[in-house]
């Protein structure tokens, strides 16, 4: 069997892309006051330029953990307020 070359060419719709890279970090022994809405407003105040995701996880006890997704960059990772 000789390799050869198939080329298509049928129309696509470019449906699928990638996402915006996140990076997740876990929160957690936080007082059991602290709301989720306490924790965004921090980090995009003072640390985080863009959108931040947080969801509240599930914990024993009665302190409290978050799972908080900020964008990916490099750049801003090494300013010396990060």
């Amino acid at each position: 069997m000789i390799n050869t070359r198939i080329t298509g060419t049928r129309e696509t719709r470019n449906i699928l892309r990638a996402a915006d890279q996140t990076a997740w970090l876990y929160v957690d022994h936080l007082h059991q006051s602290v709301e989720q809405e306490d924790l965004v407003m921090l980090l995009e105040e003072n640390i985080i330029r863009g959108k931040t995701e947080c969801e509240e996880l599930n914990v024993m006890g009665s302190n409290r953990a978050f799972r908080v997704g900020i964008p990916f960059d490099l750049d801003q990772a090494e300013e010396p307020q990060f």
